[in-house]
């Protein structure tokens, strides 16, 4: 294993996902190690190249508006998986859920009754001004729940290791497919 996680950058205050006390995996990333321990480099150098072969094939892509490189960058995808304890996962699940569930509820009033509006909960310049905002659609899916059709949170953690939700996607998240 020791050269296996020779390169591998650490940054002490920042929580490490696979690593944990000593530098030892963490026991829910013991099985990955184990099995990347016993790969083959090259076997391992040609999955990659092989992900990123497909995803240029394939035509994956996401738009960078405005830089000056150009705005179609190639999908990323790392070829190891993010593994959450099993745990973690029950809360991570909840909190995502109540997310989606006040997003929609949200949305649901928006083109509904508009009730946060006026009692100014939410100033209707920002949503009646906003250009995602369609007007036409209000009132168009009375009471049909759920109305928010797709939901992405970006999960990070805090540098004591706590998950926090940095950012939620109602709008063409990427990954969705």
């Amino acid at each position: 294993m020791r050269d296996l996680l020779a390169a591998y950058p650490r940054a002490e205050p920042r929580f490490d996902e696979m690593l944990g006390e000593g530098g030892q995996p963490r026991a829910h990333w013991a099985p990955l190690v184990d099995m990347l321990t016993r790969a083959e480099p090259a076997r391992m150098r040609d999955r990659i190249a092989t992900i990123e072969r497909e995803i240029r094939d394939s035509g994956l892509t996401y738009n960078m508006y405005a830089d000056p490189k150009g705005a179609e960058r190639p999908w990323a995808l790392d070829a190891l998986p993010m593994i959450i304890p099993a745990e973690e996962w029950p809360a991570i699940e909840a909190a995502v859920a109540q997310r989606a569930r006040l997003l929609d509820a949200v949305l649901g009033d928006l083109y509904g009754p508009q009730q946060l509006l006026a009692d100014g909960l939410l100033p209707p310049r920002l949503v009646l001004g906003h250009s995602a905002f369609r007007r036409a659609a209000c009132g168009a899916m009375p009471g049909a729940r759920p109305s928010l059709v797709v939901y992405a949170a970006d999960l990070a953690r805090s540098p004591d290791g706590r998950g926090w939700v940095v950012a939620a996607r109602t709008q063409a998240p990427s990954g969705a497919g």
